[in-house]
């Protein structure tokens, strides 16, 4: 994506008006959307995976527990 912005950006203003307006239409938005879903988990998740290798965390209900947290804050 951004990859994407600064090649639009050095070809000139109709090719970043062009990006723009796909990156603010419902596709776009929706690609921002995921990728802003999969940072959070993914944040999350390394969090959870920091307390394992500390050695907590290993107990079945805890580690459900810690699972349905990591949705709901990816959500």
């Amino acid at each position: 994506i951004l990859a994407g912005w600064a090649i639009s950006l050095a070809m000139g203003p109709e090719a970043y008006a062009g990006y723009m307006a796909v990156m603010g239409g419902p596709l776009g938005k929706l690609v921002l959307l995921g990728l802003t879903a999969a940072i959070f988990y993914h944040t999350a998740n390394g969090i959870r995976h920091l307390v394992w290798d500390a050695g907590l965390g290993f107990d079945p209900k805890f580690s459900d527990l810690t699972a349905i947290v990591v949705i709901a804050f990816t959500v």
